[in-house]
């Protein structure tokens, strides 16, 4: 069997064709606070994590151990002097750990107030990006035209965008020359999509559509400058190319990725949904399911570098089932993405505004404090078809359909946003004003990430520059 891959050189002529799309206009949004520091309507659920109530106080402590660094600064004067009784504040302006949001291309990608609130508030909630579904490679020359635009915006603000997803095998998700060629239609509905089959195959076609989906594959990873892929999502429902080519045929598609990505040492990533968030009458099924797809990748030397959970809560999960299911995973020594977090009432009417907040801080906490994830992302920032103002019974139709978002569409927070944004802007940043003991020096343990440092002596204030907390601490002099 050969694979025959052409290599193409990618223009980044159209990127500039987007420079105009972000306009940023004078909003009043920050007439909400978004520093984690609202806590009302959700005061008791901030008082369990405090007081690291019940399962919590085994996650802080490995939340203290995986996700702190020791930090140790000596103070000096010009002429070499240790500054004792300074007074240090240490600020901490940044994760290094990945809190990240799946954003609406259309929406980031917009002209008008809805998108320029959007992206005005978006950098309090995420340091890292994914974009629902413009890096599917489905959509046609307009879809990439807009992601361009959106890839140079995010770098202009400091964000990298991870990649989601490289294949998607199975009908309506599939490229439409590709989904022709399997069915011999596109669908027109959801619905359609999951009562199709394929079409009979020959041999010599199932040889020209492995080719055809290598080629897809290989161009998409080359096109997109991203830290991560999710290579292929949702095996679990989604497989007919796998029905079609042995599913030893997901192995090429990782080595393909692996090949054509842009940076070489590009996480590659198998994302399946309703795991660890799986209702009571499916769990053990879907996890046995994609512990076999798993294991297939590693016992054929896939290239293989993390395991993705969409996590979508549609079920009131405890602390427990939450933490023995994440730890079945372990045995197989790769680090855990928690790629599209949300919880929304589809399936159970009880998870209101405040259950959600409660399923929130469990899962996030969690999830958090385990020592193999490596990125958390929230599926859903904004909301969609639901406004603040709504009577009950609308809201509660509208919250069925998603209800899954942080914020209303005027920028005010839910209660699961303010629970969301205390813990990442508030409860696991470390912000200090410490006082330098008789060496000039101040000792503490910090969650990792960036830290803005400022000193006052005899009256006058001093900036001391940013530094980097990291993974087995840091020590430093600064002169003041």
């Amino acid at each position: 069997m050969i694979i025959r891959i052409k290599k193409k050189k990618i223009s980044n002529s159209l990127v500039l064709l987007f420079t105009v799309i972000f306009p940023i206009h004078n909003l009043c949004a920050q007439a909400y606070d978004y520093t984690g520091k609202d806590t009302k309507g959700i005061e008791d659920i901030v008082n369990d994590a405090v007081e690291q109530k019940d399962w919590r106080a085994d996650a802080y402590e490995r939340i203290d151990e995986y996700r702190k660094a020791d930090l140790a600064i000596t103070v000096k004067d010009a002429s070499g002097r240790v500054l004792p009784n300074a007074e240090i504040t240490i600020e901490q302006t940044d994760h290094e750990f990945p809190f990240g949001m799946v954003v609406n291309a259309r929406v980031i990608a917009g002209v008008g107030e809805t998108s320029d609130l959007f992206r005005k508030i978006l950098p309090y909630f995420a340091n890292k990006l994914c974009i629902e579904n413009s890096l599917k490679q489905r959509n046609g020359p307009a879809n990439e035209e807009r992601t361009r635009g959106i890839f140079k915006w995010a770098k202009e603000h400091g964000f990298e965008i991870r990649g989601h997803n490289l294949i998607w095998p199975h009908g309506m998700y599939l490229p439409k020359d590709v989904e022709t060629f399997v069915y011999g239609k596109t669908h027109t509905s959801y619905n359609e999509h999951i009562a199709s089959e394929p079409l009979d195959l020959s041999e010599a076609q199932k040889e020209e559509l492995r080719n055809m989906v290598a080629q897809k594959i290989a161009d998409w990873a080359a096109k997109w400058d991203v830290p991560d892929w999710d290579v292929i999502n949702e095996p679990r429902v989604n497989h007919h190319l796998m029905d079609i080519l042995g599913k030893e045929v997901i192995v090429e598609w990782f080595k393909i990725a692996r090949e054509h990505a842009v940076r070489p040492d590009a996480g590659l990533i198998l994302n399946e949904n309703r795991v660890i968030s799986a209702g009571p009458e499916e769990y053990e099924e879907n996890i046995k399911n994609y512990m076999g797809w798993i294991q297939l990748l590693i016992d054929n030397d896939a290239p293989i570098t993390g395991i993705g959970f969409q996590a979508r809560m549609n079920h009131d999960v405890s602390a427990e089932e939450i933490w023995r299911r994440i730890n079945l995973f372990n045995k197989f020594g790769l680090p855990l993405s928690i790629t599209e977090m949300q919880v929304q009432r589809r399936n159970d009417p009880s998870l209101k505004e405040y259950k959600k907040a409660e399923l929130i801080e469990r899962a996030m906490t969690l999830y958090f404090s385990h020592p193999m994830v490596d990125q958390i992302f929230q599926w859903d920032l904004m909301a969609r078809g639901e406004k603040r103002n709504m009577d009950e019974e609308e809201l509660s139709r509208a919250q069925m359909r998603a209800g899954r978002s942080l914020v209303w569409s005027d920028g005010s927070l839910k209660l699961n946003g303010k629970i969301y944004l205390w813990l990442i802007n508030n409860h696991w940043r470390t912000n200090e004003t410490v006082k330098t003991d008789e060496k000039g020096t101040v000792q503490l343990r910090g969650f990792k990430g960036t830290y803005k440092i400022g000193a006052k002596h005899n009256g006058q204030s001093i900036d001391l520059g940013t530094l980097q907390l990291p993974e087995g601490g840091y020590k430093t002099e600064l002169t003041a």
